[in-house]
């Protein structure tokens, strides 16, 4: 995890992502767990599409903000509904 992520989920007091936020990862359709709000737009992924982009020059050009909720894999009450 990077040091943005790590400050991110530190400072998160409340889930932002919900039920109908999906990966844009390939065909996935997973939960998204990570928002990644860049230069022309929002991407959202699950923790392993995340996992396999972070490090992306793609992603490091495009990324200004991240916020990772993966953390709630581990909160039995990880999705809010909305």
């Amino acid at each position: 995890m990077n040091a943005v992520a790590e400050e991110v989920i530190e400072e998160a007091k409340e889930r932002v992502l919900t039920l109908n936020d999906r990966c844009d990862g390939g065909n996935c359709g997973a939960a998204a767990l990570v928002k990644v709000v860049g230069v022309s737009g929002e991407l959202f992924f699950c923790g392993h599409h995340y996992n396999k982009y972070e490090n992306s020059e793609g992603m490091k050009k495009f990324a200004f903000d991240v916020i990772d909720e993966r953390w709630t894999m581990f909160n039995e009450n990880r999705l809010k509904e909305d």
